[in-house]
């Protein structure tokens, strides 16, 4: 009989080549086992590095697809921010193939690295994985839009706009008063400090509108509850009286 050798047989074809340059870095444990189980330590920590470099070069042409924006210096965050960019496979695999697979993982590529994509892709793992990533990348965008509302110096905002575009932001800083409001029923403390910041906000903003448009808004008197209690609006009182006569 012949001896008994331990392996593994497979018709899989591996996609990655080895990486010579890590296994070469890897430490013989030797005979001792308090040495192997101090070298198993450092052997472990290398290769954890080289399977996350090489899962975060993989990775990376999907960043397009999940990276969060701010609004930019200067301009209003009382938007909704921009959709993140739509996904397709086909246009995703075409600018793959325009691009190239990039040094980093051509040089460790046994077989057609645009193949191996087009595999992760058709696999039963991608789409979970990518809308879990795009369902956090979504919330983190809105966490960021919804901090710029709280950092805004709404008075210097205010300074850089038309007459109407001041009556646009009037509206818009209520609309998103009136969303936080309703969070802040479900008791979410984020929600009520965003709100009391929002209404300064909107009192700030009512506080430069031309006379004649601060009484055509106080003719809601929904909107006079969000405004009422503010000594930061002069002649309030008075501009809600004139609409009740």
């Amino acid at each position: 009989m012949t001896e008994h050798k331990e392996a593994i047989w497979s018709t899989y074809a591996p996609t990655t080549k080895p990486d010579t340059s890590v296994l070469n870095r890897l430490i013989d444990a030797g005979v001792s086992p308090r040495i192997e189980e101090s070298m198993s330590v450092v052997n472990n920590e290398i290769l954890r590095r080289h399977f996350l470099e090489l899962m975060t070069n993989f990775l990376a042409p999907f960043g397009p697809y999940l990276r969060t924006t701010t609004p930019s210096e200067g301009s209003s965050p009382f938007v909704d921010p921009p959709l993140l960019p739509p996904f397709h496979v086909y246009e995703f695999i075409n600018g793959l193939s325009a691009r190239g697979a990039g040094k980093f993982l051509s040089k460790r590529m046994r077989s057609s690295w645009l193949d191996l994509y087009k595999r992760f892709l058709e696999g039963p793992n991608f789409m979970p994985w990518f809308h879990q990533r795009r369902v956090a990348a979504e919330q983190e965008q809105q966490r960021l839009w919804r901090q710029a509302r709280m950092n805004v110096d709404i008075e210097k905002l205010m300074s850089k706009l038309s007459e109407l575009e001041k009556i646009d932001l009037f509206n818009a800083i209520e609309q998103y008063l009136l969303r936080e409001m309703e969070n802040s029923r479900t008791g979410a403390v984020e929600s009520i400090t965003v709100s009391q910041k929002l209404k300064r906000d909107l009192r700030a903003a009512f506080n430069v509108l031309p006379k004649d448009m601060q009484q055509l808004l106080l003719s809601n008197p929904k909107r006079v509850v969000l405004l009422q209690g503010s000594n930061e609006v002069p002649g309030f009182d008075d501009n809600v009286s004139q609409t009740s006569l």
